[in-house]
């Protein structure tokens, strides 16, 4: 193996690419609408495979009446009678910068999808060497 940090990096994801596209396909396959109960499992979903790979995990929920009455509050897509953060944290050593990735695993409600309905918008299918699904080329593809 090289010495080369990103030549490393790179390598690894080639070692780790069947494991990581399980992995996607599992997020695509739940329906995960904002505002929906599906949109809360993918949280706990989330916390878990974090915690399963060794993250520290904050799984809060969100004070949504308070948020949502704040005065800079850029309104919502969807109705919403709760919503959770979630965070993992692997801890480094020393006291060099840290890392952060943030993103979302919600999809907004259905709108014009075209080819995308029903079933399909969720099947985390594999066509022609690409993931199809609902959020693939979203952050649940991060």
């Amino acid at each position: 193996m090289t010495t080369d940090w990103r030549a490393r990096v790179l390598e690894q994801i080639d070692a780790d690419e069947s494991a990581m596209v399980g992995a996607l396909r599992e997020l695509v396959r739940i329906p995960s609408v904002s505002g929906s109960d599906a949109e809360h499992e993918i949280q706990d979903h989330m916390a878990a495979a974090l915690t399963s790979d060794g993250l520290e995990v904050d799984h809060w929920p969100l004070p949504l009446a308070d948020l949502m009455a704040a005065h800079d509050f850029p309104g919502s897509e969807v109705e919403r009678t709760e919503a959770w953060g979630l965070v993992g944290r692997l801890p480094g050593s020393g006291d060099g910068p840290s890392l952060m990735l943030n993103g979302h695993v919600d999809v907004v409600p259905e709108g014009d999808l075209g080819a995308w309905t029903g079933r399909d918008a969720f099947s985390g299918s594999i066509v022609d060497g690409a993931l199809h699904g609902r959020g693939a080329c979203d952050m649940k593809a991060g």
